[in-house]
């Protein structure tokens, strides 16, 4: 017997699978930050030329942040004034933003390193702190890298699961037991439903979820489905599931 065609497309639409571009996407962007912030560091390493220059001034500030709960937050950021001379004996200031740490080491007349741009003088710094934020925009990538990862490899092996049992998996008669709600919730209400069946060998599976009034329409408690079974894992699919009607 010919089975009905199947839609990988539609496959990951019904596992909502698109939810799995959100850790990519951020996975993308932490990443990029943080390779282009590493190649600006090395280009800026390659061409920069030291001196010592001293601090003039130092400055702390403090940002308040009020969540829509009433919950407030307060950041602190550093930065120094500093003043150097170039090769020629150009006097240039400078400002550099610090980490706390760097803050707290020095004080006005201080003496520093100074790296700045043999071309443009105005681009200079005291502290490297962009390996820090390479760093730190590579960390934030590694745990949306391992979501993606888990995502794509979970639908990957569903997915697989599915075409073989849609293709050449047994099919068998099942009668609906029952609505089960997820766990994830929007407000009081389940965000989906799954339907639990048990066919005619005793086994029982669960489908993919859905809409709560789409199953009642489709699959009411009592009502007799066909389900196909992966030959290789043994799984079985609603045929509803697989092949959308």
């Amino acid at each position: 017997m010919t089975r009905e065609r199947i839609s990988i497309t539609a496959l990951l639409m019904r596992q909502k699978a698109w939810l799995a571009l959100f850790p990519i996407a951020v996975t993308v962007v932490a990443g990029g930050i943080s390779a282009v912030t590493f190649l600006e560091m090395r280009a800026f390493e390659a061409q920069a030329v030291e001196t010592t220059g001293q601090i003039r001034d130092r400055s702390e500030s403090v940002s308040t942040r009020t969540s829509s709960s009433g919950t407030t937050s307060r950041q602190r950021s550093y930065s120094v004034t500093y003043s150097f001379e170039t090769r020629d004996g150009t006097e240039v200031d400078g400002a550099h933003d610090v980490s706390a740490r760097f803050y707290n080491r020095v004080e006005r007349g201080d003496s520093v390193r100074v790296q700045y741009l043999p071309g443009d003088p105005q681009v200079s710094r005291v502290q490297n702190r962009d390996i820090t934020m390479a760093l730190v925009w590579g960390g934030l990538a590694l745990i949306p890298a391992a979501i993606s990862l888990w995502a794509v490899r979970r639908f990957g092996r569903r997915i697989a699961a599915m075409l073989r049992a849609g293709r050449r998996g047994e099919q068998r008669s099942a009668r609906v037991i029952d609505h089960v709600p997820s766990k994830a919730k929007m407000g009081d209400a389940p965000m989906s439903w799954r339907l639990r069946w048990r066919d005619e060998t005793g086994a029982e599976g669960e489908s993919l979820g859905r809409d709560g009034f789409e199953l009642d329409r489709l699959a009411h408690p009592g009502r007799e489905i066909a389900v196909h079974v992966d030959p290789v894992s043994g799984q079985a699919f609603w045929a509803r599931d697989i092949f959308g009607r």
